[in-house]
């Protein structure tokens, strides 16, 4: 494994801090044939590998204690082994997802953050989190920051996804093996889909029979206050729930909801990717690929990031076709 690029708070796991590593440098740290690797984060991110051993090793920034080894030392120059906070003490686990890394994106300061890691050994899930926890990002019931990861409280049973939408103030989705559909943290404009705009701190059960959970793409999380859900799957039908100032939610309006809502794909539409790009002040632009490869766009298009002939706010999906894509 090699890496490259900003280093100033160890996040390459070198030993240094040195601020610009210039040309591609072996993370010896992360031995031969990994099981996975994790570029967690931006200016102040950090890293995750997990060994061939199964071994969990964290290296970068710390300062709200994401790392998990039970301490907040904001630089980290040599990687640390964090295996046991994070699995429990469980063999086997492996990682399935890492997400979060981000901390607070706004007016150009970044900060905090917190990090979920989803794990499974082949008969049993867990979920795991550590970091700040101001939002009840990390599902335990309680805002204390926690430098050793906690697990979501009253969540138990197999998981075959889990997602996050938003930075520091983010919320966390998980999808079981079962068809059930949980979240927790935060809420701002009703993206958990349970009523109102309360932060959750502990998960609860919102949808039954999901087949699918599409995750943003995002550019970036620049103002994590304001996120749609993540694109849920039922069947043949897509539904969304949270922020729609600007149509987000592609649902025909544009008003924030705290319950899901169909959206607007033509029928039989069965989508592959899903993404988003956020522009200023909370205005997002959102893209989707169907697996016949038709282009959609909905939500801000006042720079034409959506559709070129128009610069008004789209509130359903738009099937396009940039000319990018024609044959």
């Amino acid at each position: 494994v090699y890496g490259c690029g900003y280093n100033s708070f160890g996040q390459l796991g070198l030993g240094n801090t040195t601020q610009n590593i210039t040309s591609f440098t072996e993370m010896t740290w992360c031995g031969t044939n990994p099981l996975s690797v994790w570029n967690m984060g931006a200016y102040v991110g950090c890293t995750f590998c997990q060994k061939s051993d199964g071994t969990i090793f964290a290296a970068g920034y710390n300062a709200s204690g994401q790392l998990g080894n039970a301490n907040q030392t904001s630089v980290i120059s040599t990687a640390v082994n964090v295996t046991t906070n994070w699995t429990g003490g469980a063999s086997g686990m492996i990682i399935q997802q890492l997400v979060g890394g981000l901390g607070l994106l706004d007016g150009g300061t970044a900060d905090g953050g917190n990090i979920t890691m989803f794990m499974d050994n082949g008969t049993t899930s867990r979920i795991a989190s550590a970091g700040d926890n101001g939002y009840g990002t990390l599902g335990d019931t309680t805002t204390t920051l926690r430098s050793t990861p906690v697990t979501p409280t009253g969540f138990s049973g197999r998981v075959q996804q889990i997602g996050r939408i938003g930075d520091l103030p983010g919320s966390i989705w998980a999808l079981k093996t079962d068809g059930t559909l949980w979240n927790w943290g935060f809420n701002g404009q009703g993206q958990l889909g349970r009523g109102g705009t309360t932060n959750q701190t502990t998960p609860a059960q919102v949808l039954t029979g999901i087949s699918r959970m599409l995750n943003e793409v995002y550019t970036t999380y620049a103002y994590g206050y304001a996120n749609a859900s993540p694109v849920i799957e039922s069947g043949s039908a897509y539904f969304a729930s949270g922020y729609n100032v600007y149509g987000n939610l592609g649902i025909g309006t544009v008003t924030d909801t705290g319950s899901f809502q169909r959206m607007r794909f033509p029928a039989g539409t069965t989508l592959s990717k899903v993404g988003t790009l956020t522009t200023l002040n909370n205005a997002t632009s959102r893209y989707a690929v169907d697996t016949a490869n038709n282009f959609y766009t909905w939500g801000y298009n006042n720079y034409n990031s959506c559709f070129d002939s128009q610069t008004t706010t789209i509130t359903v999906p738009l099937r396009v076709a940039p000319p990018a894509l024609v044959k």
